[in-house]
């Protein structure tokens, strides 16, 4: 639907070819998010029913396994694959990137579609000045976007201790 818009935008508005660019730019970076927001809900979902179906069955097969011998190993295997979904889990964060990527792509698509639509704040304005604006506003998401995601990396990265006052004037 972006796409429609936006070629329904350059020749309507006789947009220039700087501003075909842009726009161009800004739709590919708003796919793109879209198609990173698919590929960590994907993982999340894998990783949590990995998770989920392992801690489920795993006390089953544990207490099978002293009667049948096959199990031992098939407990042992599922024990591993648990193991693992729960570190891919834990070191690539695939939810809360989700929901990352997620709100990036709708706060584009959102901006985009207020843009060729003309409606609030780019009502009643001529094209130029309705491009510079939707620019504008497209920075600052852009910078709100790359803020959060800095501030999702800070999270996952090992506090600092600060040590204790005391121990600093008894040095």
């Amino acid at each position: 639907m972006l796409a429609r818009l936006t070629l329904e935008f350059c020749n309507r508005e006789g947009a220039s070819e700087f501003q075909k660019i842009w726009l161009e730019r800004i739709l590919a970076e708003a796919y793109r998010r879209r198609a990173w927001e698919k590929r960590n809900r994907r993982l999340f979902l894998t990783t949590q029913s990995a998770i989920l179906s392992g801690a489920v069955l795993l006390p089953a097969l544990v207490t099978a396994s002293a009667e049948i011998r096959w199990v031992r190993y098939a407990s042992i295997i599922v024990s591993l694959l648990v193991a693992i979904a729960t570190i891919a889990d834990r070191i690539l964060r695939p939810g809360p990137r989700w929901r990352l990527y997620r709100w990036g792509a709708d706060m584009l698509s959102g901006e985009a579609f207020r843009f060729f639509s003309e409606l609030d704040p780019y009502k009643g304005l001529a094209p130029s000045d309705r491009f510079s604006l939707f620019l504008g506003r497209f920075e600052e998401l852009a910078i709100d976007f790359h803020n959060r995601y800095r501030e999702d990396i800070d999270e996952t990265l090992p506090k600092e201790k600060k040590p204790d006052s005391d121990e600093e004037s008894t040095a």
